[in-house]
């Protein structure tokens, strides 16, 4: 044997090793299996689908092997007919594997070869396969795009959810809700008795209706509530209730209106006297010129960062002279200032100010942001009453007319004077279409009172809905056309609080 010859063998029993010991390395099956994971999708451009197509977010779950865009695209978004980008490692074959049903044979779509391959998502989810460089390991995901059924962003009422003011009177001359703590409670009379309503859970059937006595010349219109307790205004005098409105107590402040609930104290008005007055604290400032003394909206408080302290608002009103305004005012504990004319909105009394969600669309990227948002529902202006909704999104101190999805449907009244609260339930709701009863599961009984019209619903759009917590407006109270009292409760929600999460 040569010298050469040796050195041939000696080099082949080298490279005959080191193959064994990159067989053995752990580290080589690891790299293996990161090659299997995804490490982006997205769609390609396609204007003719969406303009931005491509920027459309996808998550990916390498746990639970999905991929999926959890901010849905537009409803009618045709998805029959999709271009796709997939970013992973060094791969042997990247696959859509698109099942044809009917005891077909599946469509396989090689994004290797073929990476301009149209894909049909509309019929549900389809699988990507993908395998590793060296063979060894192959890891199945399923891709869906969501694409909404219904619009999201409409503020749905329905003709099924409402029912009548929770009462045993026969009739109804002024009503209002409020909420202290977790209770819902809704006072209502007709001019001589009075009963209050409460329930933890407004949802459901469940009110605790109970009669109670008042002072002389109560103003249902002013019951206000803290976390623990209620106020109201009789013949000028501010009262003070601490068990859900069964006693009252007079405080003996002179109020003439009250503006709401700011730093846990009351905020009103004297218009006798041309002061506002807080209790418990007796700040009493000069009330600035401009500025309405009754048949405001309810404050809405925050922790505002154009102030130091907390700032509380409300808008509209009536004016010490009896015209209307539709001016934001705003107090800081101290002072008042008026921090928007409103001219975008007509001066009306009687405007329900609610602070709930908004969300604003990315269309460049399809994604979805969730707002802190204020609305001003209706009122009276010197055309009549109003159905109009306006939106600020920075806490009063500019407002826009709502898009048509978040105003109110045709069928509920013109309001002034309403009132409204927020709670979150948790519920499942039956198809009432094929069913015709029964429309939440979770009832422990049948529940005609938010079912008495129609069994059909009736909005703007339809919605599906299942469980989790959702945050329903429930809305009552003020008067209608014909300055009728409105004897109807109605809830109301942002469509896209009804669909199901997707995480």
């Amino acid at each position: 044997m040569t010298r050469y010859s040796s050195i041939y063998i000696l080099l082949l029993v080298l490279f005959v090793s080191l193959i064994g010991c990159n067989e053995d390395d752990p580290n080589n099956g690891e790299s293996s299996y990161k090659s299997v994971a995804i490490k982006s999708f997205n769609l390609q451009k396609d204007d003719s689908v969406l303009v931005n197509l491509d920027s459309v977010f996808f998550s990916i779950d390498l746990v639970e092997h999905r991929i999926f865009n959890a901010d849905s695209l537009p409803k009618g978004t045709q998805i029959d007919k999709l271009m796709v980008k997939v970013g992973a490692d060094l791969t042997r074959n990247v696959e859509i594997i698109q099942p044809r049903g009917n005891g077909l044979s599946d469509t396989i779509i090689n994004l290797i070869s073929t990476p301009n391959d149209s894909i049909d998502f509309s019929h549900g989810p389809v699988t990507l396969r993908i395998t590793s460089y060296d063979g060894a390991f192959t890891a199945n995901y399923e891709v869906k795009v969501n694409v909404h059924q219904s619009e999201p962003d409409t503020l749905c009422w329905s003709r099924v959810a409402h029912r009548d003011v929770p009462t045993t009177l026969s009739e109804i001359v002024a009503s209002r809700i409020v909420r202290i703590g977790d209770t819902a409670l809704v006072m209502a009379t007709d001019g001589k008795s009075t009963t209050v309503a409460t329930t933890t859970n407004p949802d459901v059937d469940n009110w605790e209706i109970k009669s109670v006595d008042m002072p002389a010349g109560v103003d249902v219109a002013t019951l206000t509530a803290s976390d623990d307790a209620l106020y109201i205004l009789a013949s000028g005098t501010l009262y003070v209730s601490t068990d859900l409105g069964e006693t009252w107590s007079s405080t003996d402040v002179a109020m003439t209106w009250i503006y709401g609930i700011s730093g846990g104290e009351i905020v009103g008005c004297n218009s006798d006297t041309r002061k506002t007055v807080c209790y418990p604290s007796g700040v009493s400032v000069d009330i600035p010129s401009g500025m309405p003394v009754s048949k405001t909206s309810t404050m809405e408080s925050f922790g505002s960062k154009w102030s130091e302290s907390q700032f509380s608002i409300f808008i509209g009103g009536v004016l010490a002279d009896g015209t209307r305004t539709a001016a934001s005012w705003g107090w800081d504990g101290s002072k008042w200032a008026c921090i928007n004319e409103n001219t975008h909105i007509a001066p009306a009394e009687g405007i329900t100010l609610l602070r709930y969600r908004y969300y604003v669309v990315n269309h460049n990227t399809w994604r979805v942001t969730e707002q802190e948002a204020l609305y001003a529902i209706g009122g009276k202006t010197a055309n009549g009453y109003s159905k109009d909704v306006y939106i600020s999104t920075n806490q009063g101190y500019s407002w826009n007319l709502a898009g048509s999805m978040l105003q109110l449907p045709d069928f509920m009244p013109a309001i002034s004077g309403a009132s409204a609260v927020v709670f979150s339930t948790k519920m499942r709701l039956d198809d009432v279409r094929s069913t015709g009863s029964g429309l939440w599961n979770e009832m422990p009984m049948r529940l005609p009172a938010w079912y008495s019209l129609d069994l059909w619903p009736d909005t703007r759009v339809g919605a599906p809905v299942t469980e989790w917590d959702c945050p329903y407006i429930y809305l009552t109270g003020g008067n209608t056309d014909g300055d009728r009292a409105m004897t109807m409760m109605w809830r109301g929600v942002i469509n896209r609080l009804r669909f199901n999460p997707r995480y």
